[in-house]
């Protein structure tokens, strides 16, 4: 079997490719790995409302007479799963700051 030598041009595509590839490594945070800082903005999410032993009876968090949102909501399904589940979190629009 022939052995294959690599070239100063294939060398130099992998070295880029693995220097990328750790420069990404930070960018790619999201909700789960994010770090937060002190007087960053915290998103806060609400869900449906409703009691545990009847889940058909549930209410969307901004139904609700004494929750009050922005006229404007977000909504977000993270997964396939948690949008069959009937997990409705919705972006209340609280501000609050971390620390």
């Amino acid at each position: 079997m022939p052995r294959r030598h690599s070239t100063p041009r294939t060398r130099a595509v992998f070295t880029i490719a693995v220097v990328v590839t750790a420069l990404l490594q930070g960018a790619l945070a999201d909700e789960h790995n994010h770090v937060y800082e002190p007087g960053e903005q915290v998103v806060v999410w609400a869900n449906g409302v409703g009691p545990y032993h009847n889940r058909q009876e549930t209410y969307d968090y901004f139904q609700l007479p004494f929750c009050k949102g922005a006229s404007d909501l977000n909504h977000r399904h993270e997964s396939l799963g948690e949008a069959l589940l009937g997990v409705n979190l919705i972006n209340t629009g609280i501000a609050i700051s971390f620390g």
